[in-house]
């Protein structure tokens, strides 16, 4: 009786133990695919920060003469706005099974689209034959 009642605790702790890790894998995928967007806002905010410099380094050597009678580039008043977010579709069950993580999908998101003419050169029989033979050439 004793030792139903130890296998019963056990079995209870390692499935709450279980669950907290579903639930930990969860939020840290959820807080690399924060960061990942994150970091393109920086790479963009960065970029603009850039061309900004330059603008107005071109602007103090126009000031100072340096500029040997250059007009100044006019300043685009969106310029100096933040970027808009842009608007993220909402994920499918399908993109999840598809593609083993958030950059592969986005790779594939931004791939051009497959033309009649990449459909044509295409030669299926060597296509197989790679991925069966591991993509060793015969």
């Amino acid at each position: 009786m004793i030792f139903k009642d130890e296998k019963k605790k056990r079995h209870d702790i390692l499935n709450e133990v279980a669950a907290k890790l579903t639930v930990s894998a969860h939020q840290l995928s959820e807080a690399a695919r924060r960061l990942q967007l994150a970091e393109l806002t920086y790479r963009e905010y960065l970029s603009r920060l850039r061309k900004l410099d330059d603008h107005m380094r071109l602007l103090i050597r126009l000031l100072q003469g340096d500029g040997k009678g250059a007009a100044a580039p006019e300043t685009n008043p969106a310029f100096c706005q933040p970027p808009r977010p842009k608007p993220r579709r909402k994920l499918r069950y399908a993109d999840y099974i598809e593609f083993s993580n958030y950059a592969e999908l986005k790779k594939f998101e931004k791939m051009d689209k497959i033309s009649e003419d990449d459909v044509r050169g295409c030669d299926a029989d060597d296509l197989m034959r790679r991925l069966m033979d591991g993509d060793k050439k015969p």
